[in-house]
């Protein structure tokens, strides 16, 4: 993910902010789960660099979807947002994943970044693309919809009608990276009533669109780290407190997305197993599978 990178993040505030006051009625609202749904995962399962490290050693390439859904129970599929892949691609990628893995897809630009999301051709494209969330069924996890820093309170009516015939059984998770959006009390109150959560976005560069507010029980976080920086471990401290706290008030469903820099998405693996491990020691009952480190298994 290069929204939001920095090359030298020494010195920045990673500090994550207290929570709103909506957030916390909303969680004296909640009923604690038995069992929460965690999800930790990266955003790509097609890079070579995976093999010996990610994945095992000599793992050709049309095994690679089977390989990631072995280490990882989800995935943030950022390609959509240039498509909707082909039927032949979607019944390939459902066959190969194990059970209980979910697809996080990201709705095409072509809808989310038009001047008219509700012309007809920001119609067809949805129909399209919600045609692929049916055919991947219960392997659909929580479809994010991403919004343009270029995006201000002005399009908020186009987007609200836009949302307003969105099927309300598919989850749905805004990532607006225009901070009017999150300063706008309305744009909350909607988003409650349509059940869509606001994503947290947790990136160096654009702490201006870091918040805490929670509109519904279950969240999606988009971490970018910095090819594990000492900070990239104190950050996912934080968050297990953080995320221990939410759970324990109610929080059902965890999205958790780790982004690492290209070349070294490898090192996905290395902070989703620590951030795993930090939440399997909080909780006895939820035993997350921890990723192996191929790079030092003989």
């Amino acid at each position: 993910m290069k929204y939001g990178y920095l090359e030298n993040v020494d010195g920045i505030d990673f500090s994550l902010p207290k929570d709103e006051t909506k957030t916390s009625k909303l969680l004296s609202k909640l009923k604690p789960s038995v069992t929460p749904n965690i999800y930790i995962g990266g955003s790509v399962f097609g890079d070579k660099s995976f093999v010996g490290t990610i994945y095992p050693p000599k793992t050709k390439q049309k095994e690679f979807l089977n390989a990631y859904s072995q280490q990882f129970n989800c995935i943030e599929v950022n390609s959509t947002r240039f498509g909707v892949p082909s039927i032949k691609s979607q019944e390939s990628w459902i066959s190969k994943v194990e059970d209980g893995f979910k697809f996080s897809f990201k709705m095409p630009q072509v809808i989310t970044h038009r001047k008219d999301m509700n012309d007809m051709g920001g119609i067809a494209q949805t129909d399209k693309f919600l045609q692929c969330l049916e055919r991947f069924g219960d392997k659909v996890g929580v479809t994010y919809m991403l919004l343009p820093n270029y995006f201000k309170m002005e399009r908020w009516p186009m987007i609200k009608k836009y949302l307003s015939s969105y099927p309300t059984d598919l989850p749905l998770a805004i990532e607006a990276r225009n901070a009017e959006f999150h300063k706008n009390n309305a744009v909350f109150e909607y988003l409650k009533q349509r059940n869509i959560s606001l994503c947290i976005t947790d990136v160096p560069g654009r702490r201006d669109v870091m918040h805490s507010r929670l509109i519904t029980d279950s969240i999606i976080i988009r971490f970018g780290g910095a090819n594990l920086h000492p900070s990239d471990y104190t950050r996912i401290d934080e968050w297990i407190d953080k995320l221990t706290y939410w759970i324990n008030e109610g929080v059902k469903n965890i999205y958790f997305y780790i982004h690492q820099p290209a070349p070294n998405r490898h090192k996905t693996a290395l902070l989703a197993a620590y951030l795993i491990e930090g939440l399997n020691n909080r909780f006895s009952n939820i035993a997350l599978k921890l990723p192996v480190d191929y790079s030092k298994v003989c």
